[in-house]
């Protein structure tokens, strides 16, 4: 099944699957969720130190979009933090 694409300027075919990942990779990023780049920049470390951390499951919970990207929600990346505050 294929439509026309809006996503992209030109009148192109593109199968669907491929424009819904695009769109919510897009949605995801409005919503204030983090990638796994832009959590690497709030803590100052390596993307493959939080790799590492989602791989073991040291750092804060992350889903996936339908295109496969990795995302962190604000509220999950908050609690993590409240977890690991000193008493």
């Amino acid at each position: 099944m294929f439509w026309v694409c809006r996503v992209y300027t030109c009148a192109m075919m593109c199968p669907v699957t491929a424009a819904r990942d695009d769109l919510a990779t897009e949605r995801d990023i409005l919503d204030g969720n983090l990638t796994e780049e832009q959590l690497a920049g709030r803590y100052r470390k390596n993307v493959r130190t939080v790799k590492r951390w989602r791989r073991q499951g040291k750092g804060p919970r992350w889903f996936k979009d339908p295109g496969g990207r990795v995302f962190y929600r604000q509220a999950a990346i908050l609690a993590w933090e409240q977890q690991r505050e000193a008493p």
